[in-house]
């Protein structure tokens, strides 16, 4: 396993590397060379000669060096390299040597031609489609070969769905949302850009301001809205519906014909939703009903309630953070239905310290009611009153935990899955929303994460610490960062923040699946610190990373093929030195200067994390690591990825 340091992105024009050297002087004798190889770029199964001219004292003789290994055989003055593979690219060096002594040459660097990289040539555009209609979406890409498809509707993968076009027969309420496109060959992943199947719906009424909210009073039916430019109405009292943070709602009530079982959804949405249901006259006294964020499938929501004929419900649809777009909206009553159970106080998301006891409750409204709890989606047998005790809590237990609540006649409602982690100490909550990291406690008593949502977990010298999850039933925002290419599927979050500078340290060693791990600050642009991915034959990834006291780590967790499971997330930092690196404009070019424990490390870098080349190997003299780039490029952005070896 290699232990990935850092990642760092600099503002400078930079595209390669010469490695600099400690000297005690310079001597007359030995070999001297009158022509540096040049490097250069290359297809993948394609030809290139490096070739080297020096000047000696009798017979020369030479040794070629990629990444700083000696190449066998290769003791010629050039170097042949024939159906060139990806191991091949990297800083050649070769040593010349005569009677009186040698000489290293300067790098030179063989990087992969542009055109070797997946490119797009056209990105799937947005569809609008009615009902029953069928719909396309077409791409085209190119790569190497072979190149692989994969198809996402709002960040969960679409099954077989693994070509550069995909047809949809016959369009419903659930196909409408967002589509991505990733493209993967050997050398890299790309991600189109979002897009939208738009359903041919009538357009609802609804409006920003709740005083002029319009009302229906149809039993059933769907159609489009929008939330482009609206404004909640925090100052004069809104909820904050789903106890989440929104900021863009629009509103309509409804008053059903008659009573039963109602039900509302924004499935076909193309954005991430929130959606409320209450009964009041002002947004000060308003009553929650029922309100959800993601029941309707990631980024949709969906509710049930008890409707009861002449009474009118005020409905809210929102987008997560701020979201904006087009919204769809289906509602449907089950007249004369059996009463639903009323979920009054759901279990939560929370943090069980290792060693000690915890218990689960729910809190529901109805006569005889009955109780089923159900751990990542097995029930459990004998749970069955409306408190599930865990006992001492020890590791193995973390999970998702459902409880299923049934009235005598057979009418169900289930909470939202609460996920349960164990952990070694305090510690704020994972989350499967990049911004549920900085959420505040909501004041509904039914929204999700509201004990444990804006929290971060302190990390302190001295004492590590380490957490248990699960990743089961997560999936993937289409912004989240693609790590080493890894589409993953199951993403966490989390947040952290150190006490005091230092070196901090993730681990997943442990873990039951593999998965990759990123670290990434500034939550409104991330900013890449460090990605790890597990090196085989390990099956778990570990990175160390300079933090800043009092900075905030957000750190993502994603399931390798989508893989979800039980992970164990290991931290610690160790006081030591993290200044910043210096970086130098020479008449030579850029130099770069950083401490860090004496060891070999490997450079790579690129204009992206998800592709990074090779550029040398080099030791850090006197606990200082050293590199200088002599070439310039077009670029105003690029990343180095600094790798300890053993």
């Amino acid at each position: 396993m290699r232990l990935v340091v850092l990642f760092l992105a600099v503002s400078a024009l930079i595209a390669s590397w010469t490695e600099t050297y400690a000297t005690s002087g310079t001597t007359a004798v030995g070999p001297r060379i009158i022509e540096q190889p040049m490097g250069g770029k290359a297809e993948l199964g394609g030809d290139f000669i490096l070739q080297v001219g020096a000047t000696g004292i009798g017979t020369l003789q030479f040794q070629w060096f990629l990444d700083g290994q000696p190449l066998p055989s290769e003791t010629s003055a050039s170097l042949a390299l024939v159906n060139l593979d990806e191991d091949q690219f990297g800083a050649y060096t070769v040593v010349v040597a005569d009677s009186t002594g040698s000489v290293m040459s300067e790098p030179a660097f063989l990087t992969l031609a542009a055109s070797a990289y997946p490119v797009w040539f056209e990105q799937p555009r947005d569809v609008t489609a009615a009902l029953g209609s069928a719909a396309r979406f077409t791409a085209v890409a190119t790569g190497p070969a072979p190149i692989a498809y994969r198809w996402r509707l709002n960040g969960s993968d679409i099954p077989d769905a693994n070509g550069p076009t995909l047809d949809l027969p016959s369009v419903s309420l659930a196909d409408g949302g967002a589509y991505t496109l990733f493209v993967t060959t050997s050398m890299g992943t790309l991600r189109s850009q979002p897009a939208v199947l738009r359903l041919d719906l009538p357009a609802l009424p609804a409006t920003s301001r709740f005083a002029d909210r319009p009302l229906i009073t149809e039993a059933s039916g769907a159609g489009t809205l929008h939330n482009a430019g609206a404004v909640s109405e925090t100052a004069a009292g809104e909820p904050r519906h789903a106890g989440k943070r929104g900021g863009s709602s629009v509103w309509f009530s409804w008053q059903p014909p008659d009573s039963g079982q109602a039900s509302v959804s924004t499935v076909g949405s193309s954005f991430d939703t929130l959606l409320g249901v209450y009964t009041g006259d002002t947004l000060g006294s308003l009553i929650e009903v029922v309100s959800d964020d993601d029941r309707g499938g990631y980024r949709t929501s969906a509710v049930r309630f008890n409707a009861e004929a002449g009474t009118v419900y005020h409905i809210a649809v929102d987008g997560f953070a701020g979201a904006q777009g087009q919204v769809v909206v289906s509602w449907d009553l089950l007249a004369n239905a059996g009463l639903l159970p009323r979920i009054l106080i759901a279990p939560e998301d929370d943090i069980a310290i290792s060693g000690g006891d915890k218990a689960l409750t729910v809190k529901a409204e109805g006569d005889a009611l009955t109780y089923q709890w159900y751990f990542n989606g097995i029930p459990i047998p004998g749970a069955s009153d409306a408190t599930i005790p865990l006992g001492t809590v020890s590791e193995g237990r973390a999970g998702l935990y459902v409880v299923r609540v049934s009235t005598p006649a057979g009418d169900t409602i289930e909470t939202v899955a609460a996920r349960v982690e164990i952990a070694s100490g305090p510690a704020a909550a994972a989350q499967d929303k990049l911004d549920d990291l900085f959420e505040n406690p909501p004041a509904s008593p039914l929204a999700r994460h509201v004990l444990s949502a804006g929290g971060f977990t302190s990390v302190a010298p001295g004492i590590p610490g380490w957490r248990e999850t699960t990743n089961e039933g997560a999936q993937r925002s289409p912004e989240d960062p693609i790590v080493y290419g890894e589409l993953g599927g199951a993403t966490l979050w989390f947040r952290f923040q150190a006490t005091a500078s230092g070196w901090m340290r993730l681990s997943t060693e442990g873990s039951s699946i593999p998965v990759v791990l990123g670290v990434y600050t500034n939550r409104h642009r991330l900013q890449p610190i460090s990605e790890a991915r597990p090196t085989p034959p390990g099956t778990h990834c570990e990175l160390l990373f300079p933090a800043h006291a009092g900075t905030d780590y957000m750190v993502m967790i994603d399931g390798v093929n989508g893989a979800q499971g039980i992970f164990r997330l290991s931290y610690s930092i160790e006081l030591a030195p993290i200044d910043s690196p210096l970086l130098t404009h020479t008449s030579e070019g850029l130099l770069y200067q950083r401490r860090l424990p004496p060891g070999r490390y490997a450079i790579e870098a690129g204009d992206s994390l998800a592709r990074m080349t090779p550029l040398l190997v080099t030791n850090a003299v006197d606990g200082v690591l050293r590199f200088l780039d002599t070439r310039s490029g077009g670029r105003t952005r690029h990343f180095y990825r600094v790798t300890g070896l053993p």
